[in-house]
């Protein structure tokens, strides 16, 4: 088992424990590495928290992420748990914050797949009739106070008897039963301000059916919930991790600050002299990322862009393809450009290895990366001066705040934060008044907007909305702030207009029912105009005269479904527009399309000049004259790359990104010479004789049934092919029920091998690359309850390997694999090479020598028999996303910054010592 996963070291019992308290066991466990008490612990607790993974996530994949990595997080911080009898209550907060999380998570992936559904995604699960509860159920759950909250975890979603309960909580029987029915009726009072009607009587018994539900119980924690731990389990459980410590860390002066005890007491962090002055006077919102849809053309030939400039090379590499310039270590989450049009911040949210770094519009350098302390920053924008950056944060142990950075060193100067945290809300809502003294967020259930005066450091006015706000705006003068976003209660879109002043609510703005959703706002700098991205089967901009309330002609924004930003140039003459994977320019009074940009972008701004564009793609920064639409950015990648191929005569390199941005390179010179659309974390697959490259897209023509979803609707796919040197598609597979996430060339180049993931069975297809059918399919199917986790083939292409992620006892789930011979898809026995390894690992063309990364970012070249180190390149400067080795033996390795480097073979040394 790899060290990555010891933490989840769950062997089958040693005895049974179920008679020793819950703090014994963790007793047990964090001092003595007692896997059989930690077992005992998850068959305890597990049912409550598959419950609270299942009721937040409408996926039961992502349910099994989450649930395995609330266990993950317990592993790893049993010693550090203070109130040991009360595991069963650290759990269930635990599980909520991280559903939550995996919850965003999913939204996000969502949002880059085009969806067969047209109704916006919603933060619940969209399950009909009692499904509806358990969401709610859990938000308000998870805001009552410990002494209400503990009795409903214990009695109702664990089924313990009252005086169980009042044992573990050290209470009085009487204190047990009388805080449980004041816990109840205080639910049933809020769900019924929801819509939920429920007495306090059917809430328990709800409550109680739940708990049985989820009871299916130990053998389903058994099954889905152990290691070693998948990459999305492990990235779950590091977030929120990382957001415990930090929590830790500041535990005191944000029990100061929450008490009242300091005046001034806003979580000052790394203050600088000048932090106990008068509070700076501190643009516009960030908007949202943009969906991924769209018809863009899948084969584009490299857009005339400026010069690549002259960074460095690291250290034995000889060429690179594309450039780092621009570039951010993740995909973009939130984007804002400074007043002056001079820099730009990128933040990524809450993905692993995320940051938040300062640009020079200019150049693309990277000015400065900000204080660290601060992690997961979901929104972030600039001071009217651009001398200040604020952030919201979505580090749920924190709670919800505003922080806020000096320009000039990157650190931390102030923190405010702001009441009634909902764990795990999303805080990707950030919007400043003009005057620099107010700010507005998004409030704790999303469904109202707090402002927040700078001075007073406070919550002064509070705006609340029918539902789930996405999208705010303030008006120039600062008077009148606007919302939208959807009632998913009622179903109904909805615009919400205020006077910021005094708060009063004015006429609703028009939006007929039916229309969508709004994704972002702007006004336009005079503030007569307020425009509305809508999200709906056909995305549009809606224009609405400020001061009356009129209606104007709907913009069409053609091949997307979700405008998801907006900006009006400083003459208000020019809107621009993003969504899917295009921006466009109209003129602002006529609505009539000047220029369409082939890029889709979050967070657009134009220059003070108005002569540029600038909008986060992907991970990338993007920049383009206004007047032509032409790049102002160094050509290349879109994000960290994961995935490089060679062709047979050496002459071309094929890289694709993690967003789904393909790239054929000349490997001579490094020039770029096609850009494709690919598809999001799908594979491609590159002929033996370089002549064909083929990937995956979504094709929402097939739709079929899937049961490991909630809707059970799911599009198909269909394979686009490219002739490389031509640089044009061959248009020959059809549809088909399926992914293929996995696939590759058989070695004749005659067949191509598709796999699905995530399911059962692989799925997998042979299809005749000369007719573009199927002449084969076999399931290669796992145990029952299990799910494919990756396909890879072996190095001659003869034997494909397909990893599961299988039940097993207690909290562990190993990772089997199965053999299956593509020929005749007959499974075979044994088991896997190195070359199944979970590393990035490439083979040389005579499949006599591999490369391997490591953790420091070196790359290993191994004898591929023995696996012994031959030796070594230490030039990069981090670990490698992808590799490849060309025909010639050139090693080409992927970087985080989007770029492709090829190194010089002398570079490689011996290696340090004995492997």
């Amino acid at each position: 088992m790899k060290a990555g996963s010891r933490d989840l070291l769950m062997l089958l019992g040693a005895g049974t424990l179920g008679e020793l308290s819950d703090g014994r066991l963790l007793e047990r466990f964090a001092c003595h590495r007692e896997e059989a008490a930690f077992e005992a612990l998850v068959g305890r607790h597990g049912p409550m928290v598959w419950g609270v993974c299942r009721r937040t996530l409408r996926d039961a994949h992502d349910a099994e992420d989450a649930f395995q990595a609330t266990f993950l997080v317990l592993a790893r911080k049993a010693a550090a748990i203070a109130h040991r009898e009360r595991v069963a209550g650290w759990l269930y907060a635990v599980a909520y914050k991280t559903a939550r999380r995996a919850e965003a998570t999913a939204c996000r992936r969502r949002a880059r797949e085009r969806q067969v559904a047209v109704m916006p995604e919603r933060e619940s699960r969209t399950d009909e009739g009692r499904d509806e509860l358990g969401p709610v159920l859990d938000r308000e759950l998870s805001r009552l106070p410990e002494k209400y909250r503990m009795p409903i975890i214990l009695c109702d979603l664990e089924g313990k008897a009252h005086h169980e309960a009042a044992r573990l909580l050290g209470w009085p029987v009487g204190t047990v039963s009388g805080r449980l029915s004041r816990a109840r009726a205080i639910l049933a009072g809020r769900l019924a301000r929801r819509g939920v009607a429920l007495s306090a009587g059917t809430l328990a018994a709800s409550l109680a059916d739940d708990a049985a539900a989820a009871g299916l119980a130990t053998s389903f924690a058994a099954r889905s919930a152990a290691g070693p731990a998948s990459p999305s389990v492990a990235a779950l459980a590091a977030g929120v991790l990382r957001a415990m410590l930090v929590s830790k860390l500041r535990a005191v002066v944000a029990a100061a600050s929450i008490l009242g005890f300091v005046a001034g007491a806003t979580v000052l962090v790394h203050r600088s002299a000048a932090g106990d002055a008068a509070f700076p006077a501190i643009g516009p919102p960030p908007a949202r990322r943009p969906d991924g849809t769209g018809g863009a053309t899948p084969v584009q030939p490299a857009p005339v862009a400026a010069p690549a400039p002259d960074d460095p090379l690291p250290a034995g590499a000889t060429l690179r393809f594309g450039s780092p310039r621009f570039r951010h270590t993740t995909t973009i989450a939130s984007f804002a450009a400074s007043p002056d049009g001079k820099t730009a911040v990128a933040a990524s949210g809450t993905l692993a290895h995320g940051t938040v770094r300062a640009y020079d519009l200019t150049t693309g350098r990277v000015r400065s990366a900000f204080d660290r302390s601060v992690t997961d920053v979901e929104a972030v924008a600039f001071s009217p001066d651009g001398k200040t950056l604020a952030a919201t944060t979505a580090a749920v142990a924190i709670g919800p705040s505003v922080s806020f950075y000096d320009m000039a060193d990157g650190k931390e100067s102030a923190r405010i934060p702001y009441p009634a945290a909902l764990s795990g809300s999303s805080r990707d809502l950030l919007v400043f008044a003009p005057d620099g003294n107010h700010v507005v967020v998004k409030a704790d259930d999303g469904k109202a907007l707090h402002l927040i005066d700078l001075a007073r450091r406070e919550v002064v006015r509070t705006f609340p909305a029918p539902g789930a706000v996405f999208a705010a705006a303030l008006s120039p003068d600062g008077g009148h702030l606007v919302a939208g976003g959807f009632d998913y209660e009622k179903g109904d879109p909805f615009i919400r207009r205020w006077e910021v002043a005094t708060g009063r609510e004015l006429a609703p703005l028009p939006l007929p029912k039916g229309q969508g959703t709004v994704r972002c706002v702007a006004y336009s700098p005079d503030g007569a105009t307020v425009a509305f991205g809508v999200e709906a089967r056909n995305g549009f901009v809606k224009r609405i005269a400020a001061a009356t309330g009129e209606e104007r002609p709907d913009v069409p924004f053609p091949g997307a479904s979700s405008v998801r930003s907006l900006a009006f140039s400083p003459d208000g003459k020019t809107l621009a527009a993003s969504g899917g994977s295009s921006t466009r320019l109209f003129d602002a009074a006529t609505g009539e399309e000047r220029l369409a940009i082939d890029r889709g972008a979050i967070g657009l701004r134009f220059a003070p000049d108005g002569t540029t564009l600038a909008g986060a793609v992907a991970g990338a920064i993007g920049r383009w004259d206004v007047a032509t639409g032409r790049s102002l950015v160094p050509e290349g990648g879109d994000g960290p790359v994961a995935q490089i191929a060679v062709t047979a005569d050496g002459l071309r390199v094929v890289s694709r990104g993690e967003e789904g941005d393909g790239h054929v390179w000349d490997a001579r010179t490094g020039e770029r010479q096609h850009r494709l659309v690919m598809s999001w974390r799908r594979g491609f697959a590159l002929s033996p004789d370089g002549r064909f490259l083929v990937w995956p897209m979504t094709d929402e023509t097939v739709v079929f049934h899937d049961a490991g979803r909630t809707n059970g609707a799911r599009a198909g796919s269909r394979l686009r092919m490219l002739d490389v040197a031509a640089g044009t598609l061959v248009d020959r597979f059809g549809g088909f029920e399926g992914e293929a996430q996995d696939l590759f060339f058989t070695a004749d180049g005659k067949a191509l091998v598709t796999a699905d993931r995530y399911r059962r069975d692989a799925g997998v297809r042979i299809w005749d690359v000369a007719t573009g059918r199927v002449v084969r399919s076999f399931p290669a199917a796992g145990e029952p309850g299990a799910r494919v986790w990756r396909s890879r083939p072996s190095p001659d292409g003869k034997v494909l390997a397909v990893a599961y992620q299988m039940p097993a006892g207690g909290l562990e789930m190993r990772q089997a694999v199965k053999l299956w011979e593509v020929a005749s898809g007959r499974e075979l026995p044994g088991e896997p090479g190195r070359w199944f390894d979970d590393d990035e690992t490439a083979y040389a063309p005579d499949g006599k020598t591999a490369a391997t990364t490591t953790a420091d970012g070196a790359i290993q070249l191994r004898d591929a028999a023995t696996w012994r180190v031959l030796g070594e390149i230490r030039g990069p400067r981090e670990r490698a996303t992808a590799l490849a080795v060309g025909p010639d033996g050139r090693l080409f390795s992927g970087t985080r910054d989007a770029t492709v480097l090829a190194w010089d073979p002398r570079s490689v040394r011996p290696p340090d010592g004995p492997d």
